[in-house]
């Protein structure tokens, strides 16, 4: 009985003294923000930005009184830091923060005193936002290793691959955290970047549970290669998550179709050297000295058609990395680019990566995807539907006439053939919708193959 009343008689004791600071005056200063400001108001992904805060001090009723406070920043609801500055009273001083930009569309967002430690006569001007445009730089990094940095525990290692960019100097690159468990970003955001370095570490839970790329990842990553993308995707426990048995992939498999691996040997360690192919555009004449910093559970593999070795541990021994390029350009490796040992080896390798993933060719148009119909939908006969299709021009130069063509074939009528073309231009870097009208047969249960280009 003792105790129970002693802890009601605390909590009533309490609620004065917390309810304290929530009781405002009129005669109390008010803090708001004025203004919102960038150091570059056009950055590109990559740079980093001063964003600088106006605080305004009213100084209450005699206009005098001045207040220290901390000013909170975020950039779509993200947080980026804090600032604390004096106000003296009827003035106002600048917080300021430096923010590394990340391409897209961004809200910043600034709020004096958030957790209410001054007392004003008015508590609800205390927040302003600012939107800013940020270019969209050629790479993006994924940090999808499960460590602390993404609320996991598994061995942090993006800070190799960070170090590497920053070493080649004018190489611009976003980063974006994939949280713990959760989806990396979708094919929109994928779709704004020349290529992707997608960092796994050695995240990993056993057994077909897909934990590294997520079910949504596969089709995102799909659809971001099917459009002509180029990656680098690197995991030792990737494969292990598909499928924790060692042996053959088969068409319809993830890992077949688009990281190109025919057969997996699982946990065959990292080799103490690993060799490159004589006249490999990425590993030509290299010899990497090689040490995991983490658990080893590296794989060996073999590509399937289509895909090349690019390191192994000599000959057809421990296979480790391979790629592709012609569909898309993909770079895939089971052992981690922290395992190279020599600093200058990293840098040359990652430079090596970035010039073959990243070049950018002046015109370079290609189709993107079909909208509508979707693959094997079934649509009414004797009605006119809309065949749209997304162009991209991937390219350095704006395209004033790309060329698109459709031809729809019938499976069941081999006499039967529709055609039809358009011009749109596209600017560099960006896509376009392109629609045509079809008449579709009468003819039902009829099957059609829709065939699109664009030059």
């Amino acid at each position: 009985m003792s105790r129970k009343l002693t802890a009601l008689l605390l909590a009533v004791l309490m609620l004065p003294f917390s309810a304290m600071n929530a009781i405002a005056d009129e005669g109390d200063p008010d803090l708001s923000i004025n203004e919102i400001s960038f150091s570059d108001d056009s950055p590109t992904g990559g740079d980093t930005v001063t964003i600088t805060a106006e605080i305004a001090n009213d100084g209450g009723a005699s206009g005098l009184m001045g207040v220290n406070t901390s000013v909170s920043f975020y950039w779509d609801n993200n947080y980026i830091g804090e600032d604390t500055v004096y106000v003296p009273g009827s003035g106002t001083a600048d917080a300021e923060i430096d923010w590394r930009a990340v391409g897209g569309t961004h809200t910043i967002k600034v709020i004096v005193d958030e957790d209410e430690q001054v007392r004003e006569s008015d508590e609800e001007n205390n927040m302003e936002e600012e939107d800013i445009d940020v270019a969209y730089p050629p790479i993006l990094v994924l940090d999808d290793d499960n460590s602390s940095n993404n609320g996991g525990t598994r061995t942090e290692t993006d800070s190799y691959y960070i170090d590497a960019l920053e070493n080649m100097g004018s190489m611009g690159y976003d980063i974006i955290r994939v949280e713990s468990g959760q989806d990396a970003p979708g094919y929109d955001t994928l779709s704004e970047y020349v290529a992707l370095i997608w960092i796994c570490g050695s995240d990993y839970q056993s057994g077909d549970t897909d934990i590294t790329f997520t079910d949504n990842d596969k089709i995102n990553v799909g659809d971001y290669l099917d459009d002509g993308g180029s990656m680098w995707v690197i995991g030792q426990d990737i494969l292990y998550d598909f499928d924790y048995q060692d042996g053959a992939r088969n068409e319809g498999d993830f890992e077949y179709d688009y990281l190109g691996i025919s057969y997996v040997d699982h946990d065959r360690a990292t080799p103490t050297v690993v060799y490159g192919v004589e006249g490999d555009p990425i590993s030509d004449g290299v010899a990497y000295g090689a040490d995991p910093i983490m658990v080893d559970f590296a794989d060996d593999l073999d590509p399937r058609e289509g895909f090349v070795k690019v390191l192994s541990g000599g000959g057809d021994y421990n296979i480790s990395t391979i790629r592709t390029e012609d569909d898309y350009k993909l770079v895939f490796m089971t052992i981690d680019f922290s395992s190279i040992t020599e600093t200058e080896d990293r840098d040359e390798l990652m430079e090596n990566m970035v010039e073959y993933l990243a070049v950018q060719l002046e015109n370079d148009v290609s189709l993107s995807r079909f909208n509508n119909p979707k693959n094997k939908e079934t649509i009414e006969p004797g009605v006119m539907s809309t065949i749209n299709v997304t162009v991209r021009n991937r390219g350095t130069a704006n395209q004033a006439d790309v060329d698109v063509y459709i031809d729809v074939r019938c499976r069941n009528d081999t006499d039967y053939r529709f055609m039809d073309d358009d011009t749109v231009s596209i600017n560099a870097g960006e896509g376009a919708f392109v629609e045509f009208e079809w008449e579709t047969p009468d003819d039902e249960d009829y099957e059609y193959d829709i065939n699109a280009r664009a030059y």
